[in-house]
This record gives C-alpha cells, structure tokens and sequence, in this order.
C-alpha cells in the first residue's frame, strides 16, 4: 500500500491552479511536481510553490517519483499523453472530456488495461450532495421526465480569441465538449445511453465550428424523457437548473442544490445531511477534492472509484450522438 499517492499535474493553465489546490487539501496525496512544455515560464504563483517543474517530456521520459500523472492539457491532447504517461506505468486522471473521439477514448482504455494501470475521468459533478440524492432516489422514484438546462457567459466558456477552447481541433467544439459533458455524465450515469437521439446546435457566429448552444432529448432505459437545453449568453450568470418529474410529484435543483419547497423534503433533508458532512471536512468542501479523495482510496485499496474510464467514455458516445444527430 502506498503511503501517499505522488501526483504531478501535467498543464499549468488555470485548470491546473484548480486541481493543484485540492491536491494539497487530500489526505493521503501528495503533489510533487507540476509539468507544462516551457516549465521555466511557469510565474511564480502559490499554485506552484515548493513543487518540481519539469516539461512533458523529461516527465514521460523519467516518471520515477510519480504515482499518477493528472492531465489537464487541451481535450484533444488527453488520449495522447494518457497512453503515454500508462505505458510508463504511471495511473492517470484526465479532464473532462476524457478525449474528442470515440477511438482515441477505447484506446487509452485499452492501455490501462495493458499496462495494469488506473485510468481515472474528472467528474466532479457526481460528488456534489444534490445530485447524489437523486443518484440514490432516481430508479425508485420512476423519474418520467429529466430537463437540465445550463446557461454561462462566454467568459466562463473560455470563448475569449486567445483560449484554446475556441479552436475546435484542439477542444472538440465548445459548450457541448467543453461543459456539457457534466450534464450529459449524469443523465448516462441515471438513466442509461440512448439508442437514439434528437438534437439541434447553434454555433458562435465569430468562431467557425464552435458550439455556443444545443438541446438535445432522448428516451431513458425505462422511457424517461430525458432533455438538455445549454447555451452561452452574454450577461448572464453561470447558472444550472434541473427538473425532475416522477410518479410522486416534482423535484427541482438550481445550481447544485435541492430547491427548498420546490422539492421532497427527504430529499432535502439527505442533500443537507450530506452537506452539512462536506462542510466539516475542509477538503471536502469543494467535489474536485471530494473525487480526488476518492482516487486516492480506490487507488490504495484497489477498489473501484466512482468515474473510471469506462464512465468516461459513456458519457463521450453520448455527445458524440448528440453531435452526429445535429449534423
């Protein structure tokens, strides 16, 4: 068993700040390095205090020190370095998405599976109290309808001329890759793949081939209807909200939290109960920490985690139909 799970992070963009902070929250981890390709630029922020700087190549060239590798370069880079950082013998996190192609996603699980190594996928949506509620709820309570709708300004989208969000070849498009996975994670994760779906995508009128909006509705393993409407808006509030019907009446869930009134009061009462738990525990107070705790304990116990590669790559066919049945 390891004493503690040696991490490098692999990207230093404001991501990366982001992982590198709960990192250093999480018992049982220790963040050791930090990896870009001019690690010599890298300013000197708290992001970055004490840790290694080493380039992507001395790292997969040298991986001796490291544990898992957690990539947070651009989508389109993920498969890529993840196969090589598995080959090394190193486990690895990966942003979401966890690739831009459905081949590239199988064949960074292949690796793992060659290489005997865990190949995990950012999802912290999962770990945020309200949506485990209904995680635990959604099959007994026979959901008949789920209607997510997401809304960001471009700013939050990353839709700025110097972002690599906005170059397709190297995020996979925009909203739809870059933010709607998280949706599109969770309804897979309640009610299955769809064999079939409905969709319609708007694209930025200032940057070819992005995705700035789309809905998209499908039929559930037990013929819920499933719907997402997400777009970017300029000013607007990044803001979420999910309705919820079932045979006993309504739920509603705006930006991650059971609507009091609006919803069943047990589940309210289990959303607060576990609130009220992540709140205690200072590194568990943000479900970026919450999954990389989780890491940390399948990756010691040789269990499994909540979002593995296999979840990643279900929630990628998804937005891989969802695209394919706009076009």
């Amino acid at each position: 068993m390891l004493s503690a799970l040696r991490v490098c992070i692999l990207g230093a963009g404001s991501f990366g700040r982001v992982h590198a902070r709960w990192w250093r929250a999480v018992p049982g981890a220790e963040l050791m390095a930090v990896a870009s390709r001019n690690p010599e630029d890298l300013p000197s922020d708290d992001a970055w205090r004490g840790l290694l700087r080493r380039s992507y190549e001395d790292v997969f060239s040298n991986p001796d020190g490291i544990d898992l590798l957690d990539i947070v370069t651009p989508s389109a880079l993920h498969s890529a370095h993840a196969i090589r950082a598995l080959k090394c013998g190193v486990h690895v996190l990966v942003e979401k998405p966890m690739a831009t192609t459905r081949e590239n996603a199988e064949a960074m699980i292949e690796a793992a599976r060659e290489s005997n190594r865990r190949l995990f996928v950012v999802s912290q949506y999962r770990y945020v109290p309200a949506y485990r509620v209904v995680s635990s709820v959604a099959a007994a309570a026979g959901v008949s309808r789920a209607r997510f709708e997401y809304v960001m300004p471009p700013e939050a989208a990353g839709f700025d001329r110097d972002s690599w969000k906005c170059d397709p070849a190297l995020s996979g498009g925009g909203i739809l890759f870059g933010s709607g996975i998280h949706l599109v994670d969770l309804l897979v994760h309640w009610f299955g793949e769809p064999a079939e779906v409905e969709s319609r995508i708007e694209y930025d009128k200032t940057a070819k081939g992005i995705e700035s909006g789309y809905e998209a509705g499908w039929r559930g393993a037990h013929d819920e209807r499933v719907e997402i409407v997400s777009r970017v808006e300029s000013g607007t509030k990044h803001t979420t909200r999910l309705d919820l019907e079932f045979a006993g009446g309504k739920a509603v869930i705006e930006n991650r939290r059971l609507v009091r009134g609006s919803s069943p009061l047990p589940w309210k009462l289990r959303e607060l109960a576990l609130g009220v738990r992540e709140k205690i525990i200072p590194w568990r107070r943000d479900p970026l920490g919450r999954q990389f705790s989780d890491i940390v304990r399948a990756v010691a116990s040789g269990g499994h985690a909540e979002v593995e590669g296999e979840e990643g790559l279900r929630a990628l066919r998804t937005i891989l139909r969802i695209r394919d049945s706009a076009a």
